[in-house]
């Protein structure tokens, strides 16, 4: 049978062959080691995404958030070509503009539709409710239908 590769006698033999200094394996080792370093430089040089968690935290706090300045950006917006009205100073503007952004609230409770329901609701067709399954109490018959109870 084969050695695993978890048997010490493999990585010993390995190790040997890491500090050798002219084996084919350790030169390909530090190759190995090098690119991957260098990977984890240039990663470590760019700027950390934030999590959800800090976010939305953010957006609570009312900083800026990357998906803020995607939309400017997608939509074109220059606030200084706009004409910007400035900073708000006694909040009166601040109040008007909170009672129109608020979300509409959204139902959790009721029944929800299948993909087929929902459907079939919008292109207007009957929606048929979905069959609550019966268990049949201790002795109680099966319903046949028109089928005879015997073979003949």
């Amino acid at each position: 049978m084969a050695k695993s590769l978890k048997s010490k006698s493999k990585r010993q033999f390995r190790a040997v062959k890491r500090a050798d200094p002219a084996s084919a394996y350790k030169i390909a080792n530090d190759l190995r080691l090098a690119r991957l370093s260098s990977k984890l430089k240039q990663s470590g040089l760019k700027p950390r995404a934030l999590t959800d968690a800090e976010e939305f935290k953010r957006k609570q706090e009312g900083y800026e958030t990357d998906e803020d300045v995607e939309e400017q950006v997608a939509e074109g917006e220059d606030k200084t070509e706009e004409g910007d009205k400035g900073m708000v100073v006694d909040g009166a503007e601040a109040e008007e503009d909170s009672t129109t952004a608020e979300p509409t609230k959204v139902s959790t409770s009721g029944p929800r539709l299948s993909r087929r329901e929902s459907y079939r609701t919008d292109k207007k067709f009957q929606v048929r409710p979905t069959p609550k399954t019966h268990f049949r109490a201790r002795g109680e018959a099966k319903k046949m239908g028109c089928k005879p109870h015997r073979r003949r």
